[in-house]
């Protein structure tokens, strides 16, 4: 099966040693948004959707 595994700082130990990614925020404080801006940054995808949302160069 893939997928991408990620889990939040404050996931137990055997949860973050085989995530792909392990936030610094901890559930319930941003993890969630950690997670998708890494996802979009990983993807080239950020910078984009930054410059779309505040009317830069890609608007």
């Amino acid at each position: 099966a893939g997928g991408l595994a990620i889990a939040p700082a404050n996931a137990v130990a055997e949860i973050r040693a085989i995530a792909d990614h392990v936030t610094t925020a901890k559930g319930g404080d941003g993890a969630v948004r950690e997670a998708v801006e890494w996802i979009l940054r990983r993807e080239g995808l950020w910078t984009g959707l930054v410059e779309r949302y505040v009317g830069g160069p890609s608007a």
